[in-house]
């Protein structure tokens, strides 16, 4: 009687990588992951080549192949987790802090403000370098503020369903919001750092809560943004 061999029998075989190569190779990823990050703020997308990062990662050419198709799939990557970390934060204090408009409005503009400072490189990459690399690229890019700006449309809109909001337009608003935030972190970015980005939280929650015509008191509003501060320091 002949014997057939797992594989026509249709017997799939499944390796699963031990966890402490998993784990090496994770960090390896990571590691690539945060010199490109630097490298791409210093140089540039167009000044930065596989080589680069390679050499600053201290790894070889075929380690970043077998994490990364190429130089494109590298800095999307970046960019993606960039766009991910924002999300996650903002998502994050709209469903702990939402109940109080004013809370939940001023501490996403500071944690929003936060993430962007305490991982600059990144960025760098996301509002600055990623401007104009290709239609493709920029489809993405729309797509990453779209997506910001839906998630504080969404919660303005349920606001507004429980009479907690008076404007005629949300879908504006939410921009309008997002556009003061980005433009903020943009010029802070040009000015190389010269000013604590964080320090910029509370004039534009007071300014948003205004032009939103959102009731405050002032002293809960600082202390809003100085513990959030702290939350994510």
């Amino acid at each position: 009687m002949k014997c057939r061999s797992m594989l026509e029998r249709g017997v799939k075989l499944v390796y699963k990588t031990p966890k402490d190569i998993q784990e090496r190779k994770d960090a390896k990823r990571r590691h690539i992951l945060h010199i490109a990050a630097r490298v791409f703020s210093n140089r540039g997308y167009h000044g930065t080549t596989v080589k680069d990062v390679v050499d600053e990662a201290g790894v070889s050419v075929g380690s970043f192949y077998f994490y990364f198709k190429n130089k494109e799939d590298l800095f999307e990557t970046l960019y993606d987790e960039m766009t991910d970390m924002l999300l996650n934060a903002i998502n994050g204090v709209l469903e702990k802090y939402g109940v109080n408009i004013s809370e939940a409005l001023s501490r996403t503009i500071a944690v929003a403000l936060l993430t962007f400072r305490n991982y600059r490189d990144l960025a760098r990459i996301m509002m600055i370098e990623a401007v104009g690399l290709s239609n493709c690229f920029e489809l993405k890019r729309a797509e990453s503020v779209r997506n910001v700006s839906n998630l504080i449309e969404e919660y303005l809109v349920s606001r507004k369903k429980q009479d907690c909001l008076d404007i005629s337009d949300v879908h504006v608003a939410a921009i309008a919001l997002c556009g003061t935030v980005y433009n903020s972190i943009i010029n802070w970015l040009h000015k190389a750092g010269q000013s604590d980005l964080a320090g910029l939280a509370y004039p534009l929650a007071i300014y948003n809560l205004q032009a939103l015509k959102i009731g405050f008191n002032t002293d809960d509003i600082r202390k809003y943004i100085e513990t959030t501060l702290l939350d994510v320091e």
